[in-house]
């Protein structure tokens, strides 16, 4: 079992409100295997959901299942996020036995196309059964496209506060998001708008 998770001194948390929206951490093979008390300190702080990258690393280690197994032993809710592009039929299966609140597709590489994106959202909607998510930024693409607009939008906004609307300005056909990555010290933390 790995020590309590201490954030460095340099890097303070962002400790969201209690009586507002719900607050995940987003985490991938980078933090490896998670622990109760890695999710004691984070729920003492607000927080409640976890979303997780299926992924492989370069070793041909990954800590998908066991985060996924963790969150849920927690009662968290349990959110799922892959890259784009990625080798979708191999990846997602580390999802396999987990219910997921939702799936993200990562689209972050402004190098992507359209056609990349629409093979990510084809493999992501069948494997989660309805649509699937987008994760990026509202400068990733000099022209966005309104054709993922009826998809939810997780949108990566860094600001000292992690209110959901902060300096919300529309694009690719979106009125608002449904989720924000707020900050990135020390780790990864999501505020989600409440259903």
């Amino acid at each position: 079992m790995s020590p309590l998770f201490h954030p460095p001194q340099s890097s303070p948390v962002i400790t969201p409100p209690t009586n507002r929206a719900e607050y995940l951490i987003d985490v991938s093979n980078y933090q490896g295997n998670l622990d109760d008390n890695w999710f004691y300190y984070w729920g003492d702080r607000g927080f409640s959901g976890l979303i997780v990258q299926c992924v492989t690393g370069y070793d041909g280690a990954s800590y998908t299942q066991q985060q996924c197994r963790m969150a849920l032993s927690h009662s968290w809710e349990l959110h799922g996020y892959i890259w784009c592009p990625s080798d979708y039929e191999s990846r997602l299966h580390l999802f396999d036995g987990y219910e997921l609140t939702d799936l993200w597709l990562d689209v972050e590489e402004s190098s992507l196309t359209w056609a990349e994106i629409d093979k990510g959202f084809a493999a992501c909607d069948n494997y989660l059964g309805r649509l699937s998510g987008m994760y990026t930024r509202c400068n990733m693409f000099e022209n966005w496209t309104t054709k993922y607009s009826n998809r939810k939008l997780w949108e990566a906004y860094y600001s000292s506060n992690s209110d959901i609307d902060d300096n919300w300005i529309p694009f690719g056909g979106w009125t608002q998001r449904d989720m924000r990555q707020y900050s990135e010290n020390p780790l990864d933390q999501n505020v989600a708008r409440v259903r």
